[in-house]
């Protein structure tokens, strides 16, 4: 499948100004392998991403959420390709969302782009594999660490608030919230929530919590 997906671009990419004439069918024709081709395929297509991000930059900017659509619909897949956890080719498919989120940080690091940013939060950060969440973590510390000191706050009380609302009847306070994500990732959930809080928040809460925990951390490790 892959040689005939790169037979069929073949003929549109043979210059950069062709590839820019041809990118809404290249992408289109990306997207539709990245949805559909078996996980041992995936690799080559990742590949491809990465390069046409780094080839084309911020041209590649309109076709983001298709692309990272696809990522997030094929997540548990890449995550438990072989029927258990195979964070191997997982990492694969992070590194190809940090070439994304790298060649287009000047844009999505607009206030306007950040709501569409925090989309994928939940599904990648709030992934019930704690494998998922680190290379996430990782991957949009990328753009994260971008941000002006302004944006940056405001983004964290917005994240805050969401996380907060997602608690649902037994809602912790938003200090308590902001005390885990300023806590070292090993906290004690009830020491922060409060005794048998484990019980009580949801499990995708909890995951969200560390997930965007990790995030907050690999966005300030080793600056100063």
């Amino acid at each position: 499948k892959f040689k005939r997906f790169y037979w069929t671009c073949h003929p549109l990419v043979q210059s950069l100004p062709e590839l820019l004439h041809h990118l809404p069918v290249v992408v289109k024709l990306l997207v539709s392998h990245l949805s559909s081709v078996p996980c041992y395929e995936l690799e080559n297509y990742f590949q491809l991403t990465s390069v046409l991000a780094r080839d084309i930059n911020e041209d590649l900017f309109p076709y983001m959420t298709e692309i990272m659509d696809v990522m997030v619909q094929r997540v548990e897949d890449v995550a438990f390709a072989d029927g258990g956890p195979t964070p191997e080719l997982a990492q694969k498919m992070f590194e190809c969302i940090s070439y994304l989120f790298r060649y287009q940080s000047s844009k999505l690091t607009q206030p306007t782009e950040l709501d569409s940013l925090r989309a994928y939060y939940g599904p990648f950060l709030g992934n019930g594999a704690e494998f998922v969440r680190r290379l996430a973590a990782k991957s949009f510390t990328v753009v994260v660490r971008k941000l002006q000191a302004k944006h940056y706050r405001s983004h964290w009380r917005r994240v805050l608030k969401s996380i907060v609302a997602s608690c649902g009847p037994h809602c912790p306070r938003e200090s308590n919230v902001l005390l885990s994500l300023i806590t070292p990732l090993e906290s004690d959930y009830e020491e922060i929530f409060g005794k048998g809080s484990r019980q009580i928040l949801p499990k995708r809460v909890r995951d969200l919590l560390e997930g965007v925990t990790m995030l907050v951390y690999y966005s300030v490790k080793g600056t100063k």
